[in-house]
């Protein structure tokens, strides 16, 4: 399956994960935090990928208790990772994408799954505002909801502006 690219910024705080979370995304991760003890935070730049990944990188990120950057685009899965971080920092230029869960290969779409469910239930212990949550749950996983950064914000999807994504 997919992998994304993992690298270590030039400050060495943080390693960037670039591309879909396909399977053995958490194990690149997790050897990268022990190549690396000093890391705080995740930068992630993913249109998403596998559920499974997504919700097994967030645990890693909240036993961790790292921070999480977003400065480009964060999208389904993704997201997941997203809200997990000690704290959520997004750069003006973010641009996040949320739907329910689902697969290609599925005719029509469904109603609200447990794994919808569980994406929900995170997003409320990570104190994520329920209309935010509501909105999630009403667009269907062909669909991308992208909310504006100040529903982002409102919403406490990211707790604060990453005003230095410059590099």
């Amino acid at each position: 399956g997919p992998k994304p690219a993992i690298s270590l910024s030039a400050d060495g705080s943080r390693l960037s994960l670039a591309g879909e979370m396909g399977f053995g995304t958490t194990r690149l991760i997790r050897d990268a935090l022990r190549r690396h003890p000093g890391i705080k935070g995740v930068e992630l730049d993913s249109p998403g990928g596998s559920a499974a990944e997504g919700f097994a990188l967030s645990r890693l990120v909240r036993e961790r208790d790292l921070d999480t950057y977003v400065r480009s685009d964060c999208a389904s899965a993704c997201v997941v990772v997203f809200a997990s971080g000690r704290e959520r920092l997004a750069a003006p230029s973010a641009r996040f994408g949320l739907h329910r869960s689902g697969v290609e290969w599925q005719r029509g779409d469904r109603e609200v799954s447990p794994t919808d469910q569980a994406m929900a239930q995170l997003f409320r212990e990570r104190g994520v505002a329920d209309e935010f949550i509501v909105k999630v749950l009403e667009t269907p996983f062909r669909n991308l909801w992208q909310p504006t950064m100040s529903e982002v914000m409102e919403s406490r999807l990211a707790t604060g502006k990453w005003m230095d994504a410059a590099g």
